[in-house]
Order: C-alpha cells, then structure tokens, then sequence
C-alpha cells in the first residue's frame, strides 16, 4: 500500500501548475540558475546538521562542476545573516528577492 500512496501522491504533485505570475516569475530564472534553501529560525535540528559552512562547500562544488554554464544562486531563507554571508561569499552571483517579512504567516 505505501508504493501505491506514493505513486499517488507523486501524480498529484506532477500535476500542479503553478498560476500565471508565478510562471511568469520563473521565466525570469536564467539556465545555470541554483537554487539553495538554507532553513534557520524555524529548524533547529536542520541549523545542526547542516552549519553554514557546508552550504558553502556545496555551493563551490555546484559552481565548479556546471563550469561555463553556471549562471548564479538563488538564494532563499529566513535568516538575514546567512543571506550576508552568502552574498559576501559568492559577491555578483547571489540573487535573493527581498523580503516583506520573515514571519512565515505573513504572506
């Protein structure tokens, strides 16, 4: 039953599609584009097991390996100093969008 449920619920996540605007944001994503989601103030365990040392690592690695085609980070987080760090690290090739807020009921 649990490779049914999963089948099933791999098929309802194939098919969402995400509305207009949104869509219309991603297009604005260039190839070579890398996405990198570093959770903080929400996560403990995860801030434990993953210190900001190893996004680094990870992030130099992606760089390396895509070569000529890398086009940058995108960045995402709740924390605001590791989006410093980041951008001080890696300079013109993190993008982040700027937030309204950190609170995730606050849209």
């Amino acid at each position: 039953i649990r490779d049914q449920l999963l089948a099933r619920r791999s098929a309802l996540l194939n098919a969402l599609q995400p509305c207009s605007h949104i869509r219309r944001r991603t297009l604005d994503v260039p190839r070579g584009m890398v996405g990198v989601h570093v959770r903080r103030t929400d996560h403990e365990a995860a801030h434990k097991s993953s210190p900001d040392e190893l996004f680094l690592e990870a992030m130099e690695v992606a760089m390396a390996e895509l070569g000529e085609s890398f086009s940058g980070f995108f960045v995402s987080t709740d924390d605001p100093q590791v989006e410093v760090l980041i951008s001080k690290h890696f300079g013109s090739h993190v993008r982040v969008i700027e937030k309204r807020s950190l609170d995730r009921m606050v849209p």
